[in-house]
């Protein structure tokens, strides 16, 4: 039987993950591998353990249980409470318990524009591609993407099926879609059981949102002669794998995607036998911890059972913000193509200005254009109604005009209903002004365009000054030709891999931008739609994992995941090096990973970086993983000891990330060579900038097919460096280049030691205040106010809290407790022991005779320093009966005073100045304040300095 192989594409709806009011919510129990139980007992096993947590009850077991995952690894869903999970977490097998959570969508010239042969057969290079499989979320399969002309019979090691729903029967599969399922058990779980019974989607495989369709035909779509959007980028277009398989494995609905529903849909496709899974969703940024997150769970089982899971990086755009981190998963970001979809807008003076748009209607007449801050309606003010915000516009002055508006760059904002808001007010245009999406192109609903900043600017200038501008917008276009092309799209997410750095990621860029595939009419009615996305860029990488399968069938995981990472370009096609949106600035690996990925080179890589599941446990290690865990989710003894790598840098990764490096530090690799039997590769190093690099060896000699050698790479910090610093690694032979990004981070030192920063500039530090003693000022400072407040809420705070705290207090009248009422005084902050004989209930009054303090002798044998204390600080003079701040001189509390007064290095200088103020003979004060201060001139003190002199009396200098 000819080999062949599965592409599997999971895909969800866009949903934030929401958490549930209910006392009990759906959780996920993962318990690692799959051992070889019998699928029955391991449900079995999965009631009991549910049961000890029902009081024994196998009745409230079996209506908790949600799902039990028993093929691919081990593991149930169940509908639990926090205390019951929690429980549930502490029982010996139990690797991590997590809450259901909702995943988000990181929602075909593009073929053409990657080099790709333009043939309905898609015979890629000679090699025929006819037995693969995509399994994708949600499909339309009427669509001309999807037909099964021409392909053979199904092949008979496929183990999945085409389960019946609504608006779908099992003969709705065909040669081409071989198999579909679909899972709402979490969704019915958390949305049915809660009340929330308005479904739209379709009970089955069937899509009903077009992402689905959308996705998978650019993975694996059949050619299509005349593919357009409304008559926008016409022409013939297909998939990357056309002649691959599809099966279905629906996980999203209405409201969202639940995890517990992806990880039985992953546990199906590990059985089902599917080979490349396309995962066009992923967590929000920052993402959990590996084995507490779904799609990392789901995907290590998957790579442990030779499957290779494509992931995109997300649409957050921020740095630091990628998604789906796991070593052991491919990581897409996305990038442009050279097609734009433009509209002029013509202005009465003369100047054509361009903006992206998908609206194919036209002004057939020129109208006034006017800033939108100018409409503004009822009590929003200009700048809220520059935002064309619901209800801001006053129609009357709307009607007839095109309006500029601004974008908020929030997800939280329609860029498409703007155009809606300003139709509504009478609006007959709209440009709006958005820097960071300038580039994705909207199908607005009247005659709009999307500019940037820059434009934006130039066009209120030319409102400014000529009040009576008129402009008129043209339908939408398709401009084939744009450079530079391909560039990172702005909303793509930006690596470094907040997860484990070591790890680069994204791992390479594909196209997701204004990208033209199936749709769903259930949506629209289209056959095809226009979308940008990391969601685009994840299915163009899948396709082409399909083609090095089918080509490769014995390769791993890892290893066609090193042939399209070290093939890629970081170059764009004018041999330029990559943008990226909205600025034009230079990308690097944190943009694009090793690249643009290169489908013409990805079959003959010449060198692989290959690892295997037992690579990936010794990274665990690495980062910390206890073996306990690392043995159920493996199922095999590993000791970390002798399995862990020396850093987490080490994983045969086919690019090289060293964040923190402190000097020196040297990191190793191993390569394949799956090119020509004998071949010699030569190393060449382009240096991150203030960092040396050597390779040993730097030239590798092959004699054999699947050979394997290793070498080392040494990083040396070598100049001043800020932040991470990129260079490649390229091995060459005479047929070859494999390219590895190399990125460096230098760990910072401090060049003042640390408890200088927070040392006075009097004592020579930098005079940074300590947020410690900071925050107790503030303390301090509210502890004041609530002593001056009389409102019940403050005396019962007092009474609460503060009424063992000595503060010490000033006055002249017998009101004002001495041990029990609170102020701020002189500053002693612990608590003391009262003896039994202490009246309590004695006045400050009480020990005030002539304006001076007079304690009773059993208080200064019971208190003896805080009698002196008080005795030396408190004078004669009367104070009106006041709560006062002892070292202000208004009496009232300053930040400083109190911040200087808990600064413990302080305290010797506060002594000091007592000392300077004391009523005795000035020398006598001074040769004490010298000694306090150590400037005394001693014997010991001048040899410290490095003098040595005659014995000498240090006041009349005799000997």
């Amino acid at each position: 039987m000819a080999s062949f192989s599965y592409l599997c594409l999971l895909c969800v709806l866009v949903w934030a993950q929401i958490g549930t009011s209910h006392s009990s919510k759906v959780y996920v129990v993962y318990m690692g591998s799959k051992t070889e139980e019998d699928p029955e007992a391991i449900l079995k096993s999965n009631h009991q353990i549910l049961a000890s947590v029902h009081g024994g009850s196998e009745d409230q077991a079996q209506a908790s249980h949600v799902y039990s995952y028993r093929h691919g690894f081990r593991g149930f869903a169940a509908r639990l409470t926090d205390d019951q999970a929690s429980q549930i977490s502490k029982i010996p097998g139990v690797v991590s318990v997590f809450p259901n959570g909702k995943r988000r969508l990181h929602t075909t010239h593009s073929w053409d524009f990657m080099g790709l042969l333009d043939d309905e057969t898609m015979e890629v290079l000679g090699y025929d591609t006819k037995n693969q499989v995509n399994v994708v979320v949600g499909i339309w399969p009427e669509s001309p993407s999807f037909s099964d002309v021409g392909m053979p019979p199904v092949p008979a090691s496929w183990k999945g099926r085409c389960q019946p729903g609504e608006a779908f029967n099992s003969s709705t599969c065909n040669r081409k879609l071989i198999g579909a399922r679909y899972y709402m058990s979490g969704y019915r779980a958390e949305e049915e059981d809660s009340g929330n019974t308005n479904i739209v989607s379709f009970r089955s495989a069937r899509d009903s949102s077009g992402h689905g369709s959308h996705t998978s035909s650019i993975a694996a779509g059949r050619y299509v002669e005349n593919m357009n959007y409304k008559g926008l980028a016409a022409g013939g277009a297909r998939g990357g794998a056309p002649m691959a398989r599809i099966a279905v494995y629906k996980t999203c609905w209405d409201s969202g995607c639940y995890d517990v529903d992806l990880l039985a849909a992953f546990d199906d496709a590990i059985r089902d036998g599917v080979n490349i899974l396309s995962m066009s969703l992923g967590p929000d940024a920052p993402q959990g911890d590996y084995f507490s997150d779904a799609i990392s769970v789901g995907s290590f089982h998957a790579a442990s059972h030779g499957i290779l899971v494509v992931a995109s990086a997300g649409n957050q755009g921020r740095p630091a913000s990628a998604t789906n981190l796991a070593p052991w998963m491919l990581t897409v970001a996305a990038s442009s193509t050279d097609r734009d979809f433009t509209s002029d807008i013509i202005l009465d003076n003369h100047l054509n200005l361009t903006g992206e748009s998908l609206s194919l209607v036209g002004m057939k007449d020129p109208a006034r254009i006017i800033s939108a801050s100018e409409v503004n309606a009822g009590y929003f003010t200009p700048y809220q109604s520059s935002y064309c915000l619901d209800s801001s516009l006053n129609s009357t002055k709307t009607r007839g005009k095109v309006l500029v508006c601004r974008h908020a760059e929030s997800s939280m904002e329609s860029k498409l209903e703007k155009s809606v808001i300003v139709k509504e007010a009478g609006g007959v245009g709209m440009v709006l002004i958005d820097e960071e999406d300038k580039n994705i192109a909207i199908p607005f609903t009247i005659p709009s365009a999307i500019v940037g900043r820059r434009t934006g600017a130039r066009l209120l200038s030319y409102i400014n000054r000529t009040r009576t501008l008129t402009s008129r917008i043209m339908p939408a276009k398709t401009v084939l030709g744009s450079q530079p092309a391909p560039r990172v799209a702005s909303f793509s997410s930006k690596g470094p891999n907040a997860l484990t750095p070591e790890i680069l990621k994204p791992d390479v860029t594909a196209p997701g931008l204004n990208i033209l595939a199936a749709w769903s009419p259930a949506t629209a009615k289209l056959e095809f739609n226009i979308l940008s996305g990391t969601s685009m860029a994840c299915p163009h990488v899948a396709g082409i994992a399909t083609l090095v399968k089918a080509v490769h069938p014995s390769w791993s995981p890892s290893a066609i995941k090193s042939a399209i990472m070290t093939t890629a370009s970081t170059l764009d096609k004018k041999r330029r090096p990559i943008l990226v949106d909205p600025d034009g600035k230079r990308g690097n690996a944190f943009d694009y990973g090793s690249g643009f990925m290169n489908p013409r080179k990805v079959l003959d890589p010449g060198l692989v970086y290959d690892a295997q599941p037992s690579d990936y446990i010794r990274f665990l290690c690495s980062i910390g993983y206890d073996e306990k865990s690392l043995q159920q989710i493996t199922g095999y003894n590993y000791t970390c000891d002798h399995q862990s790598l020396a850093t987490a840098s080490d994983l045969n990764y086919p690019s090289i990330a060293v964040p923190n490096l402190k000097d020196e530090m040297s990191v190793t690799r191993t390569v394949t060579n799956v090119g020509k039997p004998r071949s010699v590769y030569k190393a060449r190093v382009s240096l991150p900038r203030g960092i040396n690099v050597t390779v040993v060896p730097d030239r590798l000699v092959f004699s054999s097919f699947r050979q394997k050698m290793k070498f080392i790479v040494t990083f040396k910090v070598v100049g001043p460096t800020k932040g991470y610093s990129f260079g490649f690694l390229l091995w060459r032979s005479r047929r070859s280049r494999v390219i590895s990004p190399l990125v460096v981070q230098v760990a910072t030192s401090d060049s003042v030691a640390w408890e200088k920063y927070c040392l006075p500039k009097t004592k020579g530090g930098l005079g940074v205040r300590s947020l410690e003693i900071t925050n107790a000022a503030f303390m301090k400072k509210l502890d004041w106010r609530m002593m001056k407040d009389e409102s019940l809420a403050c005396d019962f705070l007092r009474q609460k809290y503060l009424t063992e705290e000595i503060i010490w207090i000033v006055g002249n009248n017998s009101n004002i407790n001495f041990w029990l009422d609170n102020s701020i005084g002189y500053p002693i902050d612990s608590k003391i022991s009262i003896n039994e004989d202490v009246d309590l209930n004695i006045h400050v009054g009480s020990f005030k005779v002539d304006g001076r303090w007079s304690l009773p002798q059993k208080f200064s044998d019971a208190f003896p320093s805080i009698a002196r204390d008080i005795e030396s600080i408190i004078s004669a003079p009367d104070f009106v009966d006041d709560l006062l701040w002892k070292f202000s001189s208004s009496g009232l509390p300053k930040m400083k005073d109190f911040y200087n007064n808990l600064w413990p290095r302080e305290q010797l200088k506060h002594w000091g100045d007592r000392i300077w103020r004391c009523s005795t003979q000035p020398r006598r004060s001074l040769t004490v304040w010298k000694a306090l201060y150590d400037r005394l001139a001693t014997e010991q003190a001048l040899k410290r300095k490095g003098l040595i002199i005659p014995l000498c009396c240090h006041f009349c200098y005799r000997a």
